[in-house]
């Protein structure tokens, strides 16, 4: 079996949650603000549609020879969502 270096901390995992954090505040505030959702909804759409995007990328590599899925991509994906959750989408 090969192991792969999939380090909790680096590059890549920054660069996951980052574009998990943009695209649940862009889709939230598409869905919110141009689209005519509700609030609620509007999260639940966005967070969806990121998260979605995230597996879906990691189903993609695993496909790719060379390459993995790796569950802390995913985990970095979800914290990055709930981060712009937390920023775009909560009333303060």
């Amino acid at each position: 079996m090969q192991r792969f270096n999939d380090p909790w901390l680096g590059h890549d995992k920054l660069a996951h949650a980052a574009l998990s954090l943009a695209l649940v505040g862009y889709g939230y505030h598409l869905a919110r603000y141009e689209g005519g959702c509700g609030s609620r909804g509007a999260r639940h759409l966005a967070v969806g549609i990121t998260l979605s995007l995230g597996l879906l990328k990691e189903l993609r590599d695993r496909s790719r020879p060379g390459n993995r899925f790796s569950c802390r991509d995913l985990a970095a994906d979800l914290a990055g969502a709930a981060a712009g959750t937390a920023l775009f989408t909560i009333k303060k």
